[in-house]
């Protein structure tokens, strides 16, 4: 399934009421295209080395031109999601 469009929402809504996105333990498809500076998306559980726990996105989450966007305990496995000249991170957070 494609996750995106209810992560997008969460996000939307957490930047209106100005609180952290909470994304829980999982794996989760989805490519999103922040429209907001300001915003945290914190995982449940930091991903393992390998990303076979923890909460992780199997897409992209696209922050450029956007500013204080923090990122905390969530992995990105853009395998196959990114064009030639975009960059990812691989894993953020403590």
């Amino acid at each position: 399934n494609d996750d995106s469009q209810v992560i997008a929402k969460a996000i939307e809504e957490a930047h209106h009421l100005k609180v952290p996105v909470f994304i829980p333990k999982g794996r989760f498809k989805a490519s999103i295209q922040l429209s907001h500076d300001d915003i945290v998306i914190v995982g449940q559980k930091q991903p393992s080395e390998k990303f076979l726990d923890g909460t992780i996105i199997e897409g992209k989450i696209d922050c450029n031109y956007r500013r204080n966007v923090h990122i905390q305990r969530l992995g990105i496995d853009a395998r196959n999601q990114l064009g030639d000249f975009e960059d990812a991170a691989l894993t953020s957070g403590k």
